[in-house]
Parts: structure tokens; sequence; C-alpha cells
């Protein structure tokens, strides 16, 4: 049976690079193989939910007959772009399970330390306990001025243990100079990104390694920011360039969890395990508790658990699943499930603008979850 040059007895299967998402005004498709997006009509996105692993003979069934040349057309669309292909055999395309791997208690950990010997005493502690949790990502927070035998000092304990990746937020400090940074990232092979906050431009300086005959090898970025970290200013921000598009993994968990704070903790200056630096609630501290015993709290766990589907706005936004999220700055401190306040993002228009121009803003502040 043929009908516009399609074979009517195949099947319509959206390739399993790509992922749909319906937003308020419109529908966003994402390959992550080839990283591309499209955007298409709801209608579109309905239609193609409909149709999806049915044959063409049921699609065409499916719609009016009036617009049958719509859908060759679209159907002809998706096929160029290889969102979708046409298959026979549908047992050869079984459905990839969209079940998370939940095998660690932690992802990552923030760690704030201050240059004397209590903090490090403290810090020592939190590495241990994190290490038998495995929790191999680790950002460390120097919030005040730090020396730089300090730096070294940490560095070469974390050397000592399992850890995968370590980032490193500092402020601009005239004594810590770029040199002495590149060859943090140079000496130590988990440190690939530091950033200095309170610094005269935003800038990236690359740390490459040069031979001959070879493609440079890239060992790590420092990132000067203009922000200082103290207050929170570059945190929580949402933009395009924050968005994540890499990882389908990454889709399925933000569908489910909390992009910034699931199987996160911190762990401030003073000891307190906490979800987040920017908040208040403190759940114990590592002088007196263990990580192992707080992180499974049902009180600790309830943000890590807040999805992008129970948050007002972001519910009906196409970008949501690739949206780290904010909780700790919101637009109604009063209402855990409020908008982030830095988002700049309307659904309604799809358009951006930068948040802070927006007066709605005004009435946002600092969750501190009481």
């Amino acid at each position: 049976m043929k009908k516009n040059n399609f074979d009517l007895d195949e099947f319509i299967i959206i390739s399993s690079s790509c992922k749909i998402t319906k937003g308020k005004k419109r529908s966003l498709i994402v390959d992550y193989l080839r990283k591309e997006l499209y955007f298409i009509p709801n209608d579109y996105y309905e239609l193609l939910s409909n149709i999806d692993r049915k044959t063409i003979k049921y699609a065409f069934n499916y719609v009016n007959k009036d617009n049958h040349d719509d859908l060759v057309n679209f159907i002809n669309y998706l096929i160029e772009n290889e969102i979708i292909f046409l298959n026979k055999n549908l047992d050869l395309f079984p459905v990839i399970s969209n079940e998370l791997e939940e095998n660690y208690y932690l992802r990552d950990a923030i760690i704030e330390i201050e240059d004397n010997q209590s903090s490090f005493e403290v810090f020592v502690k939190t590495i241990n306990q994190l290490q038998d949790l495995g929790c191999n990502d680790l950002q460390i927070r120097f919030p005040l001025k730090i020396s730089t035998n300090f730096i070294l000092m940490i560095l070469d304990e974390i050397d000592k243990k399992n850890i995968n990746y370590v980032e490193l937020h500092i402020n601009f400090n005239e004594n810590i100079n770029e040199d002495f940074l590149l060859g943090l990232i140079e000496k130590y092979s988990v440190v690939s990104h530091i950033f200095v906050y309170g610094f005269s431009c935003d800038k990236i300086v690359t740390h490459k390694i040069k031979k001959k005959d070879y493609y440079p090898l890239l060992l790590g970025n420092i990132y000067y920011i203009k922000d200082t970290f103290d207050n929170g200013n570059g945190c929580g921000k949402i933009n395009k360039e924050s968005l994540e598009f890499n990882s389908i993994y990454r889709y399925n968990e933000l569908k489910k969890r909390n992009g910034c704070l699931f199987k996160k903790v911190t762990i401030d200056k003073y000891g307190n395990i906490k979800n987040c630096p920017l908040m208040s609630m403190s759940y114990g501290n590592i002088k007196n508790d263990q990580i192992k015993d707080i992180i499974k709290l049902p009180s600790f766990l309830f943000l890590g658990n807040i999805k992008k589907d129970d948050i007002d706005v972001c519910k009906e936004c196409e970008f949501r699943y690739a949206c780290s999220d904010c909780r700790a700055f919101i637009q109604n401190y009063n209402n855990i499930y409020s908008k982030p306040l830095k988002c700049g993002y309307n659904p309604d228009t799809c358009t951006w603008e930068e948040w802070s121009d927006n007066p709605l803003k005004n009435i946002g502040g600092l969750n501190i979850v009481k």
C-alpha cells in the first residue's frame, strides 16, 4: 500500500536521540545526538505524540483528509531532519527506558572553607565522609581572602582521595596571580575549572598544552567574573547559555528531580549541613552529625525532589527539562514552588529578557526555607 510515496504499513518511530517538550505556546524537539533544536506548533506536538510508533496508515486515518498534504509535509520534514524514521518491524526498535540509575548517595557537594586550622579540620572530616558516600564531584568555595599555601594544602588533601572533579571558587586577590591558578590546573588533574569573582571584567582564560605535531590538549579554564560571590550574585541565573542540551540522561533526570539540589549537599564554613550555601536552613553540623544520616531526612530530600513540572510558570515552559532551576532565589519567597527569580524567559511570549529589568522581580527574594 502506497500513499504519497510512503508505505502505509511502515511504522513512524521517533529517533531515540530526540525528546519533545510541550510548552504553553510552542513545543521543542531536542536532538541530543546532533545538538539541534526544532520548534513546532503545539498542534504538531499532539500529532507527533499520537502517531509515534504507529503506522503511516494510522497517521492518515488520524487526521482529516483536508490535512493530508500538511501531514505529508510534516512527516517529510521530520525524516529530513532525522527526528523520525520509518520501519516495518517495530520490534527491532524497543522503547528505551527513562528510568534513572540512582546507585549513589550523593552526586556533588559544595564546601565552604576559611583560611584557618579549624576550618581545615572540618574540611578533612567532610571529604572523608563524602568519599564514603561515593561523592566524587566537589565545589570548593573560599568566601574570604585566602593564601596560596592554604589552597595547596586543601588540594593536597583532595589528591589523596578518590575525587574525580573539583571546582574552585575564590574572590579576586592580587596575591593569587594567574600563573599560580594555571599551575593548579596543571598540577592537580581533578581541577579543571577555577572561578575568580570580583575581577575588573568578565573573561575566560583557557589553559592548553601545545606540542609539535599534536592538537593542543585542553587542561581547564579560569573564569574571571565581575560579580562578587559573597552575596549570591552569580548563583541561580537562568538564560540561554545556562540551558542544558548535552545529555538525554539529564533530560530524564530533570523530568523527575530538581536540577540543582538533587543529591547535592553543602557544608558551610561553620560546618552546617545544608541543601544550598545561600539557604539558612541547616539540618545538622559536621562536628556532631554524619552526612549519611542527614541526607536521608525527608526534610533534607524535599527540595531535591521538586521538579520543573511542580513549579509555577516553569511547568508550561518548553525549556523546563533543560533548566537546572534555583530554589534559593525565587519570585515569591512565600511560595516554594515559585518561578526562579533570575529567569528572564516568558513562555507566554516565547521571549527572553534581562531578568533584573522586570519590575515584577521586585517581589522576589532569598528563600530561607524556614
